[in-house]
């Protein structure tokens, strides 16, 4: 899709925090009311294959390359508050599209897949995702059109995961995450 000028994709969001977990974003003119943070330019590097920037609300440094399978994702958490980081993902949200149906499922203490299907440019996509953590989680929180819970596996028209990491100073957590357009087994093989 590269120049049609439409923006599509994004539709597996990862996001590294600290403090109290959110699970909206907020607004650009007030990024305290969710999940977003500021960074600054000088702080954000980009080259072919790789990019990198420090969340300067939450002090974390974020490292994003990929390889031939799959999204491979650093977040290190410099400065985290009781020791605690937080990893969301979003599958409410999207550049352009809405989203339909989605579902996420917790398949081992490391381990998150699901599944995306949203209508925009690309009319009835499906996207399926496994990501997998280089440390295991302990605990995590679900949000499902508006309810929060702790499932899991969950589906909804909006699905949000919050995992908790415990976390050190300047521990990095490593994610690898893989899509398919066509099932599951894609994006987990």
């Amino acid at each position: 899709l590269s120049g049609t000028g439409i923006p599509d994709m994004g539709d597996i969001l990862l996001m590294p925090m600290t403090g109290e977990p959110k699970f909206e974003p907020g607004s650009k003119e007030n990024p305290d009311e969710g999940y977003r943070s500021r960074f600054s330019k000088h702080n954000e590097h980009a080259k072919p294959g790789y990019y990198s920037v420090t969340l300067d609300d939450y002090l974390v440094d974020v490292e994003l390359t990929a390889t031939k399978r799959v999204g491979f994702h650093r977040y290190t958490f410099t400065n985290p508050e009781n020791n605690s980081g937080w990893i969301i993902i979003d599958l409410g949200h999207g550049l352009s599209d809405k989203s339909l149906f989605n579902q996420i499922e917790i398949s081992a203490d490391n381990v998150v897949s699901g599944y995306r299907h949203s209508t925009g440019f690309v009319k009835n996509q499906h996207v399926f995702f496994t990501a997998e953590f280089s440390k295991p989680f302990k605990s995590f929180i679900t949000w499902t059109d508006g309810e929060i819970g702790n499932e899991n596996k969950t589906e909804g028209t909006v699905c949000k995961l919050v995992l908790n990491f415990d976390v050190n100073p300047n521990e990095e957590i490593l994610v690898k995450v893989g899509i398919s357009n066509v099932d599951d087994a894609g994006a987990t093989n």
